[in-house]
């Protein structure tokens, strides 16, 4: 049986990449095409029960999250901190969760940045500048030299996941 990623929030497809390289059949969830590698669904994932009826009755072997950063990462910068901010809109990290505790997939992460910490709780691990939640022993031991951020140029810039890191959790979650 051929294994499935589904990618909450999957931008330019970095975790599509390493997973379709290790022989997983991978979904993307986002609200924009950006060129996805992989099967994608233009869909909001607050559409919580919407996605969950989607994947009734399938098994999914990993559910990666990667929520955009902007409004925790404006917090997180010097004059961010100095200015009195309302606290970010967190329906999109609150709708992850949920579908990971809905969707009960074997292996769930959700990669954001430092600054997304004061808000969603302490990351138990991270890796260079991106930070993780949830299954996060399964993540591979990587180093530093290995974790680059590539931005896409243009009106959009996103972070993209790096293919070691995505194809390294990928082999990793294969077993069992």
């Amino acid at each position: 049986m051929t294994p499935l990623c589904v990618d909450l929030c999957c931008g330019l497809g970095g975790v599509a990449e390493g997973f379709l390289s290790a022989g997983y059949e991978v979904v993307g969830y986002d609200i924009q095409d950006h060129g996805y590698p992989g099967e994608i669904r233009v869909q909001d994932v607050r559409e919580v029960d919407s996605i969950v009826t989607q994947w009734e009755g399938q098994r999914i072997t990993v559910l990666w999250a990667s929520p955009p950063c902007n409004e925790v990462s404006l917090r997180d910068l010097p004059w961010g901190r100095n200015q009195k901010l309302l606290p970010p809109d967190l329906s999109i990290f609150e709708a992850c969760f949920e579908l990971g505790r809905r969707l009960n997939p074997r292996v769930f992460i959700l990669e954001n940045v430092r600054g997304a910490q004061p808000w969603i709780g302490r990351a138990p691990l991270h890796r260079g500048p991106y930070y993780f939640w949830g299954d996060v022993a399964l993540l591979p031991a990587l180093r530093p030299g290995h974790i680059k951020k590539e931005r896409k140029t243009g009106s959009l810039v996103r972070a993209k996941i790096p293919f070691e890191l995505s194809y390294g959790l990928a082999m990793a979650c294969r077993g069992g």
